[in-house]
């Protein structure tokens, strides 16, 4: 009964704080511009800056990028999804099975949704995908450099580029594990729901940690060590995507909504309540090993792998 308690506070603790911090975005700019100028005032006094430094740090622009997530993603893209396929649509299919042969219908609603998932839904997504990289970026580097100052990035090239491909490959397998536990019975969509909140709050809290120089291993230990806190911080945001059926639409609500996880992260410190760590990422750190090079084993796998006891997060 005490761990279900010790369980439930973590839960929320990482609600609250997906939450709590937002209000940061209404005077992040503000602050960093303020400083940027002062800055810029005393570097201009002392000649010790040149035109394009100045240039480069002129504003901060968390609070836009958030606003261009939201009209890109939900303004323009969602909500013309919403209007193609609820309103157009039915409105159409109205009319022509009033006036005409009504299976003429199924013909037609195959082709006009065709054309425009060709000629719109997805140019349009895969050109929301190079924008939200972007501006997510933007969002955390500003975030971070307001919040804790001067970033810890891997210490070489090699290393960070490893980093970064066995991230993707582990992320991929974790949400097909998610995929295959969700046809167990009864229990399979609540496992699956785990998986998709646990990776939401590794999606959002990596921006921070690989800031911080954490490895990957690192990063998923700090998850399984501290799992009920992961899942409630992806919880709200879980429970929005899930709205949807819609894998498009799915994509939208996340994008729309993820900015906020990522500026919450970054001022997050969540505290180690519980002593049985879960090892979600087992599985899917162990499939790379047929897949990546010795080198990236070393790195990654063999850290990981190895005594768990060791590197195990210290209590707060």
């Amino acid at each position: 009964m005490e761990s279900l308690k010790i369980i439930s506070l973590s839960f929320f603790d990482g609600f609250i704080d997906s939450l709590k911090n937002v209000w940061v975005i209404f005077y992040i700019d503000k602050t960093i511009n303020k400083k940027l100028e002062a800055n810029d005032q005393q570097q201009i006094n002392s000649s010790k800056k040149s035109n394009k430094e100045k240039k480069k740090e002129e504003k901060s622009k968390v609070a836009l990028r958030v606003f261009q997530c939201c009209a890109l993603n939900g303004g323009l893209f969602l909500l013309s999804l919403l209007f193609f396929y609820h309103l157009l649509l039915p409105f159409l299919e109205a009319i022509i099975t009033h006036f005409t042969d009504p299976s003429i219908w199924s013909y037609i609603n195959i082709t006009l949704s065709w054309i425009f998932s060709c000629i719109w839904v997805v140019p349009l997504f895969l050109l929301s995908k190079v924008f939200n990289f972007f501006w997510f970026q933007d969002i955390a580097d500003a975030t971070y450099e307001f919040r804790r100052g001067k970033r810890t990035l891997l210490p070489s090239i090699s290393l960070l580029l490893a980093d970064v491909i066995f991230s993707l490959i582990v992320q991929t397998l974790f949400i097909l594990q998610g995929t295959t536990l969700s046809y167990i019975p009864i229990v399979g969509r609540f496992l699956c729901f785990i998986h998709i909140c646990l990776l939401y709050s590794l999606y959002s809290f990596e921006y921070k940690w690989f800031n911080q120089g954490y490895e990957l291993y690192k990063r998923l230990k700090l998850v399984e060590f501290n799992w009920p806190y992961y899942i409630g911080f992806g919880f709200y945001l879980g429970i929005l995507t899930e709205l949807s059926d819609s894998f498009i639409m799915k994509g939208c609500i996340f994008s729309m909504f993820f900015p906020l996880l990522i500026i919450s992260s970054i001022d997050s410190v969540p505290q180690q309540r519980i002593d049985c760590p879960i090892p979600f990422f087992s599985i899917v750190v162990a499939l790379p090993n047929f897949l990546v090079s010795r080198k990236l084993k070393s790195n990654q796998v063999q850290q990981y792998s190895g005594n768990r006891s060791s590197t195990t997060p210290t209590r707060r």
